[in-house]
This record gives C-alpha cells, sequence and structure tokens, in this order.
C-alpha cells in the first residue's frame, strides 16, 4: 500500500502531506519546509503514524515510527 499511493495522512494533528516509500531503507521521506506547523511540532514530539488508503478508501495501512 505505502508504495503504491502518494498521498497519506501524518499524524501530528494537521493535513495531508506528499511521501515517498524508499522500501529497501524501510524510510519514508515527505515533502515539506522547514518552516511548517507539522516539522516544528515533529521536532518536538518526533513521534509519528502515517495513514494511507486505497482509492477506495476500504483497505488501509498505518506506518508508525519516528522523525
Amino acid at each position: 500500500m505505502l508504495s503504491r499511493h502518494p498521498f497519506g495522512v501524518l499524524g501530528t494533528g494537521k493535513r495531508r502531506m506528499l511521501y515517498q516509500w524508499d522500501a529497501a531503507a524501510r524510510i519514508i521521506r515527505f515533502s515539506t519546509t522547514a518552516d511548517r506547523i507539522k516539522v516544528r511540532r515533529l521536532r518536538n514530539d518526533p513521534r509519528a503514524s502515517l495513514h494511507v488508503s486505497s482509492e477506495d478508501h476500504w483497505p488501509s495501512a498505518v506506518a508508525e515510527g519516528e522523525a
């Protein structure tokens, strides 16, 4: 699921983000800038969850880790 859909919800309390899943490195990279609220929140508390749903929103995947 992570490799098929480029949009997901990063669980810090705000909007969706564009991301890229690197399966070999087991790393998720996000498109953002240093001045965004989500980056500031992750600097204060690096725990995050990424929720990705399928096209029809029934199957989904959640990746959890630290930023």
